[in-house]
Order: C-alpha cells, then structure tokens, then sequence
C-alpha cells in the first residue's frame, strides 16, 4: 500500500487556522472502509481469469494503475459516464 501523502492544502490550513483546530482528512476514513469492503468481498484471492471488472466514472487508467497496489494485480477497468435524468435537474 502506497506511503500516506500530505493533502495540498494542509500548509494553508497550518497556517490560516489556530492549533487548537482539529482537521480531518474523510479520505483517510473512506480508504480504510474500502480496504474493509475489499477485504470482506475476497478481491486479492481473484483466481485468474475469474477476476472482477470495474466501472469508474473517472480515468481507467490511473484507476488500474493506482489499485494495482492493492489488489495485488492489474485489474480489467472500463469509464462509465454518469447522466442524471431531468427529474435530478431542477432547471431541465
């Protein structure tokens, strides 16, 4: 699993906001319930050729790149465009 990063606007909040001031990063909690999940679900024991298939709304690629580190493989990643229907859209 890759080493955690400093989000990009932690110096600004360092600075702008006093140290009494907790700051969350929901990321950090969002990573460990999908680790959870995985965990739960058995993705890294995928037999091959019996592997799962991901839908993503952003880049496949960097997708599959990115969860090679933890799946342990490279896995298949198709982009999926997300339209709302004009019931979502207030102003349609």
């Amino acid at each position: 699993m890759a080493a955690p990063t400093t989000p990009i606007w932690e110096p600004v909040f360092k600075t702008l906001l006093p140290p009494r001031v907790k700051r969350i990063d929901p990321a950090v909690s969002l990573v460990a319930a999908a680790a959870k999940e995985l965990e739960m679900i058995d993705l890294k024991a995928a037999q091959s050729g019996h592997r799962p298939q991901f839908f993503v709304s952003g880049c496949p690629q960097q997708f599959a790149q990115r969860s090679m580190g933890w799946l342990g493989y490279t896995p298949r990643v198709e982009a999926v465009t997300v339209a709302l229907s004009a019931a979502h859209h207030p102003s349609a």
